[in-house]
């Protein structure tokens, strides 16, 4: 896989969570520990899976979990916790970044990745910056990533049919390095990320698609509803398991 491609799917995985993160807080993106969710390409080739694990580092909170974003030869780690106002992240890891290798994003204070609640139009920006080396150069890299929920669409993916899932436009830049990509992300209630489809502005590549192909749900706390009217409501429930 070439630098221009390793760099594309590291800004999938950023928007991908920032977009999942839209919903990690409620039924849109259940964040229980060991849920999981597996994809696979449109054209059968590439495989990728999300799912949800402890994590040993606490930024002086509670509550933080990792969201794992698996593909074919990279990782990306997002340290996450959900709050009743919204979703939040402390830190970015990312293995493989081209031309810089591993790169890890900090967030001192945590910034908001899912305001709550979500309705349509609903926009967000999400900033972060970080210092790497390439060679002996140092540089600054800032990643910046604009989020709307432009629908609610039913969608049907290998693993079913589902009703009534937000379709997220997201759109990533990461300065410094020459990298911008657009994509869009489709979540389902109860479920999470059911379909996504992302590519390189200004480049020749086919836009990569995945699709929900088998996931596996623990039972939830919180939830986030979707009506009819294009409105998401918040429902907190304590639930006993």
């Amino acid at each position: 896989m070439n630098n221009r491609n390793r760099l594309w799917l590291a800004c999938i995985s950023l928007s991908v969570f920032v977009s999942l993160n839209t919903f990690v807080q409620g039924t849109y993106y259940p964040d229980e520990i060991g849920n999981t969710w597996q994809f696979q390409s449109a054209n059968k080739v590439h495989k990728k899976k999300i799912e949800i694990s402890e994590s040993d580092t606490n930024f002086g909170t509670t509550g933080v979990k990792i969201l794992i974003d698996k593909t074919d030869d990279n990782t990306t780690q997002f340290f996450i916790r959900s709050t009743p106002k919204d979703v939040v992240i402390h830190r970015a890891v990312f293995d493989k970044i081209a031309l810089v290798g591993r790169v890890i994003f900090d967030y001192k204070p945590p910034q908001t990745f899912i305001p709550n609640p979500l309705e349509l139009e609903a926009q967000w920006v999400v900033k972060s910056k970080t210092k790497v080396k390439i060679l002996f150069l140092e540089i600054v890299i800032e990643a910046i990533y604009n989020q709307k929920v432009v629908a609610i669409e039913d969608v049907i993916t290998p693993a079913g049919k589902f009703r009534d899932c937000l379709k997220i436009m997201q759109h990533t830049i990461l300065e410094a390095i020459d990298s911008e990509s657009e994509g869009t992300l489709w979540l389902a209630p109860n479920i999470g990320p059911i379909k996504m489809i992302s590519k390189p502005v200004g480049a020749k590549d086919e836009p990569k698609i995945y699709y929900l192909v088998e996931y596996n749900i623990k039972e939830e706390e919180d939830r986030i509803s979707v009506h009819r009217n294009n409105k998401l409501t918040t429902l907190w429930a304590n639930t006993k398991k």
